[in-house]
């Protein structure tokens, strides 16, 4: 690494960095690479340049605005220009995207938690800018924290026991990653490129480095399943439960967003080709999904799901991002009473040590020695509740909900407590 001092007469620019998994380097050869137009790199970088070009569409708005003005007005079309820099460096292949060009880069074939990792292991817990969380064992939805400056961790409302931590973004406890760091599937520095190389070889120590686990022992409770065999059986078993029925009554469908790690601000929706005129859908629903693969002569099951596209569309009707529906699924499931969760296309694994420690809690709490009344088969759950509270010892709490998770949420306490007990004996009906 060259001193501070000569880093900053270097010009920065923002880097957005993927990680190729190794068993998929092949598959963007030959998608991206292959028969292309692409410029190799100078030494010592080991890799080619991909351009990107995107001719962009009129938005609807325009004639709208013509109509409003005395004279003409010039064709507003545009063109974006991206491009993808590939970087083969130990032994690994990294993506450097510009512009849209991150788009064309397939969800399987990346490190789902390479920017994570590298982010975790270089920020301190007093030090977090920004934290993305993703509620998956409740009401399912994703909410993003940012501080106006570098905070503790404890300033932000992620409940790690529940959250599934997807973007961490903080000051870099080194200097040579630059100001600030923010990981989720990618990694995105602002650095000068000539010095490439030496940041690659840096991050890419982070990205197999556990020692986040000892600064944020909590926060994989949740981790990614690699063992492709069991990735195969989970999707076997979502297939037979969506076949069944089953899966309908808990999976949502919502917007994925590990590999930006950005909110994407979608209008509608459209399943399937994306025709002049699509049938545009104001919410993302697996009745819709269902719905056009009736009209396909479809059933629903994993392969449709993998094989059926949502286009996200922004207010003027134009295609933000295509993926499919298997990479919009939100579920919950178990294998070998093991649970399992599926976010944006992968799995993860609530870890054992997690379960461990919950049993653990509730084993500790103590039990009420205050006998409850017998149910007289007749009175409903809430009138027994009030009779049982009147009773010494008891308090009602039957109907009182907490909030959290930003109102997203809510649980019961319980239904009534025994007050005897130091820590509060508390039992359901």
């Amino acid at each position: 690494m060259e001193s501070d001092e000569s880093v900053e007469l270097i010009s920065k620019i923002g880097l957005t960095i993927f990680l190729i998994k190794p068993d998929k380097v092949s598959a963007l050869t030959q998608k991206l690479i292959e028969g292309k137009t692409v410029h190799p790199l100078n030494n010592p970088f080991d890799g080619e340049f991909v351009p990107v070009l995107s001719k962009g569409k009129e938005p609807a708005w325009v004639d709208e605005v013509r109509a409003l003005l005395k004279g003409s007005l010039p064709s507003l079309n545009s063109q974006s220009p991206g491009g993808l820099l590939v970087v083969r460096r130990s032994s690994r292949t990294f993506v450097i995207t510009f512009g849209h060009a991150w788009q064309k880069l397939e969800n399987d074939w990346l490190e789902s938690d390479f920017g994570r990792r590298v982010a975790l292991n270089s920020i301190n817990r007093n030090n977090v800018i920004e934290l993305r969380a993703e509620q998956v064992f409740a009401r399912w939805h994703v909410a993003s924290e940012r501080a106006p400056r570098a905070s503790s961790v404890k300033e932000f409302g992620v409940e790690f026991d529940r959250d599934l931590v997807a973007a961490v973004e903080g000051v870099p406890n080194s200097k040579s990653l630059g100001l600030t760091v923010r990981g989720g599937t990618n990694l995105r520095l602002t650095l000068p490129i000539s010095m490439l190389n030496s940041i690659l070889d840096e991050v890419l120590l982070l990205f197999q480095s556990d020692k986040y686990k000892k600064e944020w022992p909590e926060i994989d409770n949740l981790s990614p399943v690699r063992d492709q065999a069991l990735v195969a059986q989970l999707d076997g078993q979502l297939d037979t439960e969506l076949k069944s029925g089953v899966a309908q009554k808990k999976i949502v469908l919502f917007t994925p967003a590990h590999r930006r790690d950005e909110l994407v601000v979608v209008d509608s929706y459209v399943f399937g080709r994306m025709s002049k005129s699509p049938q545009t859908s104001p919410y993302l629903m697996f009745s819709s999904w269902a719905n056009y693969l009736k009209k396909k002569e479809l059933t629903v099951s994993v392969t449709a799901a993998r094989n059926s596209p949502v286009h996200l569309l922004d207010e003027n009707k134009q295609s933000l991002k295509t993926w499919t529906v298997y990479d919009c699924f939100g579920y919950e499931t178990s294998v070998a009473n093991k649970p399992f969760v599926l976010s944006s296309g992968t799995w993860y694994e609530v870890v054992p040590d997690f379960l461990s420690r919950i049993d653990g809690t509730l084993k500790e709490i103590p039990t009420t020695k205050s006998p409850l009344p017998a149910w007289d088969q007749k009175e409903d759950e809430g009138a027994y509740n009030l009779r049982c509270s009147k009773l010494q010892n008891w308090l009602h709490f039957d109907a009182k909900n907490i909030m959290f998770g930003g109102g997203q949420s809510k649980f019961e306490f319980c239904d009534v407590a025994d007050r005897s007990v130091a820590s509060f004996a508390c039992t359901t009906t």
